[in-house]
Formats: C-alpha cells, structure tokens, sequence
C-alpha cells in the first residue's frame, strides 16, 4: 500500500492520503504545483482518489462522498509517515465540468473493479495472463512481429510474436490493431520485450463492418494511447475508458465517441482546463463562448482571447459537461452528424496535441475522411 502515484505535471510536491473507510495510507504525488502553496485541494484530492482504483470494493474513491484527510504538502524527503504535519478534512464535491472535480468514469457507468477475471497472474515462471488491447504491430526480424500492447494491470508493454508474420495459427486475427484480448506473455529477467505466447478474443473490430472513417477512428484512440501513456504504467481508468468507447466506433457513428474519448482522457490524464472563468481576467464564463489556443493553457473571454485562438460555443461547453456525465452507451442513442459540436471536437483534439507536444497524424486522417 505504499506505492508512488504518477504526477501529471512532475510537481515535486506529495501529499500523504489516508482513506478512512478502508483504514488503507499510501503517499501520492500532488498533480500542481499550487497544492505546495496551498497546501490541501479538492481537486488535488479528487485525482489522486481517481487513481486509487485498487480502493474502489471498498467503497473510497471519487463520487463516494468519503472524508479524505490530507497531509500537509512537502518535498518528497520532508515526509514520513504524515510526521509534523497538519491534518486537514475535505469532502470530494460532485462532478462541474466548470471546475474539472468530477465523479470520474464511475458517474458515466463505467465502474471501477477489483481484479479481473483474467487479472494478471503467475501462470508459471515469469509467465502472466491478463487482459489486453492491441495497439500497434510493427515486423520484426524475419517472421516475428513487434506488439504494443496496453495491458490493464502492468500498463503499456511491447512483446514480440514469434513467427506471425508466417503463421497465422498461434494468433489468428488477434494482432489486428484495437482488439481487446486475454493475453498470455511471458517475461524474461533483464529484458524489456515481453514473449507472447497467446491471445484469447474478447472483443474484435473485425466483427462489425469496417469503413475509412472507422479505421482512421479506432487507429486515433491506440495513437493517443501509444503517445500518452509511459510504459509499464498502469491507468486502469484509461484502460476501462478505451474498451467502452472502442466498442462504439462503428461504421457512420464515429463522432461521438472519438470526442467522448479525447474529452475523457484529456481529463484522465490531468490536461483539461476549467471552462467557467478566463484564465486572464476571471471573467465568469458560464452559459457562454469561451476562447481556447492551441499554444497556452486554460480558456479566455473574447477580449483576452490570445493570437489564433478558437471560438468553443456554449452549446457545446454543454455537450461537454453531458459527455462528462452520461454514458456512452447511452449517448450512442443519440444522432451526432459530423457537423454537431464539431469546434467540441477540435478542442479535444487540440488539448491532446497540446501536451503530446505533436500532430495526431490520424486526428488529421479522420478529418479527410
């Protein structure tokens, strides 16, 4: 229970959470730089809650309303234990898409579990089973394929495929990109390319009819996912987040659910900005069009809006706050034409582009489509 949780942004501040109901402590990174001076946030506390997806049988974690004591905020050597410090009560609020303190992916149905049924586990040794998805395959020496895989217990790994490329019978159609797997690997001491050994299907792309739009669609959700996550870091939010809406890009339905990814995991991973006040002059900006640029963070009024700045309107500010508590199974009921919340859509886009620090080539590739 004394594991590191990953910082967004490389703060060097901690805080040292203690869950009450489950009676479990562990020391968390603080996600900004403002939690030092501050000492103690909600939102800081919201996302490290987020995180703590292990806690979720138990009844801690975000949306369920458990008091959360939080150690006051030091460098990661001035900590012990919550020694010298002061405790402070915060109650974690209820989801504002103004403010970013969400219930998380338990609020839009996608719910945190304990272990898997195909939770990753010692089959022999060094050999794991686990659920997986394909991401990317690349050939590798003469008849071995290179997997990227996100795995939901060990985050992203890279195994390779022995004789793929020449035969088809150990895999299948397994290894096509976006296909949600049980997978059997293996690891080797002192070696960072994992041996697969076999793939069970859960879930295939394949199954469905397949066009340019869906294609370039479900290649954008394994580009981010590639580009976002570190290896052999897990984020099991971001995995749950991926099998729901991959599930949902289907032929002529692909808008909704690439903008309810790329919202959801700008959000995930710490990167999406408050809506509600310009980040220049605090004007509040509830109810209407706020300004956003591809090269600075938060959003701004119309007077402060920044050299190539976009427009997002309120209608669309809208849709984002029912993305950010709606299903998307349910939200996939709904008609969403190419054009509906299409500035939505671009902004998403834009704030993963932002901190990728690159092109989505296949965000590009969609918009031809």
């Amino acid at each position: 229970m004394g594991e590191d949780v990953g910082c967004a942004d490389g703060a060097a501040s901690e805080l040292l959470l203690r869950c009450r109901a489950s009676g479990a402590k562990r020391r968390a990174s603080a996600w900004t730089t403002a939690v030092a001076a501050e000492v103690c946030s909600v939102t800081s506390a919201d996302a490290v809650a987020e995180r703590n997806s292990d806690d979720a049988g138990t009844g801690v974690g975000v949306g369920g309303g458990v008091p959360i004591e939080l150690c006051g905020a030091g460098r990661r050597d001035e900590w012990e234990d919550g020694s010298g410090g002061e405790w402070f009560e915060v109650a974690i609020k209820p989801s504002d898409v103004w403010e970013d303190v969400g219930e998380g992916l338990d609020a839009v149905g996608i719910p945190a579990r304990g272990p898997s049924p195909s939770a990753v586990w010692p089959v022999d040794m060094g050999q794991r089973v686990g659920e997986a998805i394909v991401l990317r395959t690349w050939p590798f020496e003469e008849a071995d394929l290179l997997v990227s895989l996100l795995t939901r217990e060990q985050g992203r790994i890279k195994g390779v495929a022995r004789h793929a490329m020449r035969s088809r019978r150990r895999f299948g159609g397994a290894l096509e990109p976006m296909t949600y797997v049980r997978a059997t690997y293996t690891e080797k001491p002192k070696q960072e390319l994992v041996r697969l050994d076999a793939f069970e299907i859960l879930w295939s792309p394949l199954k469905d009819a397949v066009d340019y739009e869906r294609t370039a669609a479900l290649e954008f959700v394994a580009e981010v996912l590639e580009e976002a996550l570190p290896e052999q870091a897990p984020e099991d939010a971001v995995f749950r987040l991926s099998v729901a809406t991959m599930e949902q890009i289907q032929v002529g339905r692909v808008w909704m659910p690439v903008t309810y990814f790329a919202l959801w995991m700008s959000r995930l991973m710490g990167w999406m900005p408050a809506l509600g006040h310009c980040v220049v002059c605090g004007l509040d900006l509830r109810g209407g069009t706020v300004w956003w640029s591809p090269a600075a963070d938060g959003v701004t009024c119309a007077d402060d809006r920044r050299g190539g700045s976009a427009a997002l309107s309120a209608t669309s500010v809208a849709e984002a706050q029912r993305i950010f508590r709606t299903p998307v199974e349910e939200m996939a009921q709904e008609e969403w034409p190419r054009g509906r919340a299409a500035d939505l859509r671009g902004f998403a886009v834009g704030q993963l582009e932002r901190h990728l620090e690159r092109r989505i080539r296949s965000a590009r590739a969609l918009d031809r489509g």
